[in-house]
């Protein structure tokens, strides 16, 4: 009889870690709203909310620095960004993620 359990164990942790190693990535959204009105939205893939939400401060202002050194006054300027959970939370303005962001910075 204990020759039969520790087998089973093993199955069990095995199947526990693959489990865990198959983790599908979430698809978040950054959204760019114009002054003319255009709304640009680009997908990306993260793990969870503080890694999208890192994903999306470097592209902001990757994006700030970029538009910068634009002198051309009839483009379309960004008005507001923001990133959104596959639930639909905007995530920026979560001020608890937005305090670990900050704690990881520091």
């Amino acid at each position: 009889m204990r020759k039969g359990f520790f087998p089973l164990i093993v199955a069990v942790i095995a199947l526990l870690c693959l489990a865990s190693c198959n983790k599908v990535p979430r698809h978040y959204q950054m959204v760019q709203n114009m002054s003319d009105g255009k709304q640009i939205v680009d997908t990306f893939d993260a793990e969870n909310d503080t890694v999208a939400l890192n994903m999306y401060l470097d592209r902001m202002s990757n994006i700030i620095i970029q538009n910068m050194n634009k002198n051309d006054s009839t483009a379309a300027k960004i008005e507001s960004m923001y990133v959104l959970s596959p639930e639909g939370d905007t995530l920026n303005t979560n001020p608890e993620l937005m305090d670990a962001i900050e704690r990881q910075l520091n």
